[in-house]
């Protein structure tokens, strides 16, 4: 700080850089002259006051408090802080203006009520608990808040994985377990409902799992083969009976003829008899045209 002789009224801080006048007044020192400051409030609560000035090539903002308190207010313990006597930020005459440690500070604004206190704050929107928190939601409901969102994405989780499982070939405790599974029940519910341990319920849901894995596995295969039959230059018979892997013994069994007379027919279908040829269509649920067309 470097004081103005002859002129108690004012001094120069920051190495020169203002000129703070008793009655409030901020002067910056150019290079084209004293301009007097433009005092604003800040942007980020509207409750202190500011000035701005170019320094080290860059504009900083410089609260007006700090200003008159480096130049008219004694700090001889090297006080880091500048408090407000009346809780007013926007009063900065030298009289409501002190040279403060943190815990001075914090102390003096719990004791004029500046800030909360868990007396003197809101209730949490949730329990009614007291709270300090600014979105008046106490820590223990937003820790249960994200329990909550934690379980509803696990039990979302749960549900996909049991979407696709094939319910038409599982056993009926197995479909039972899968539908309570499917409602994010967990294995000790399920149990307690069906009667059973919980390692039970947890054995009849991987069983069903691999059930529904083996069977899309098959039907892709079928899928595959029937795809590739298709294209088979025999007849329809052939390449409906190959597509869905049924042997020619079971077929001549069906009609009561032997392995062998069944394939001499299927290789020339005008052998087949009308009843043979109908029994066929009922097995293989086609027409005749479908069949043999």
């Amino acid at each position: 700080m470097i004081e103005l002789k002859n002129r108690n009224d004012c001094k120069l801080v920051e190495n020169g850089l203002f000129e703070v006048h008793r009655n409030g007044d901020i002067y910056r020192n150019t290079k084209h002259g004293k301009k007097k400051c433009t005092i604003y409030k800040t942007s980020k609560n509207k409750k202190y006051r500011a000035v701005s000035a170019m320094k080290d090539g860059k504009q900083k903002n410089f609260y007006v408090h700090r200003l008159v308190a480096q130049a008219f207010i004694p700090n001889p313990k090297n006080k880091p802080q500048i408090n407000h006597i009346d809780g007013d930020p926007s009063n900065n005459s030298i009289e409501n203006l002190e040279w403060v440690t943190a815990k001075e500070n914090v102390v003096h604004a719990y004791n004029t009520g500046l800030a909360p206190t868990l007396e003197t704050s809101n209730k949490c929107v949730s329990c009614e608990n007291k709270t300090m928190n600014k979105d008046n939601v106490c820590s223990n409901c937003k820790n249960n808040i994200k329990k909550i969102g934690r379980k509803l994405t696990r039990d979302k989780e749960l549900v996909n994985s049991l979407e696709n499982i094939e319910v038409s070939i599982l056993t009926e405790n197995e479909k039972t377990a899968v539908e309570y599974r499917r409602k994010a029940m967990t294995y000790k519910e399920i149990g307690q409902l069906m009667g059973v341990t919980r390692q039970r319920i947890e054995q009849l849901i991987k069983t069903a799992l691999s059930k529904s894995e083996d069977f899309r596995k098959k039907e892709i295969t079928i899928r595959t083969s029937s795809k590739n039959y298709t294209q088979s230059s025999r007849n329809k018979l052939w390449n409906i009976r190959k597509s869905q892997r049924i042997p020619q013994e079971k077929v001549a069994e069906l009609l009561g003829i032997t392995k062998s007379t069944y394939s001499s027919k299927e290789n020339d279908l005008e052998r087949f008899k009308i009843h043979e040829a109908k029994k066929l269509c009922e097995f293989f649920n086609l027409t005749l045209d479908e069949l043999f067309g």
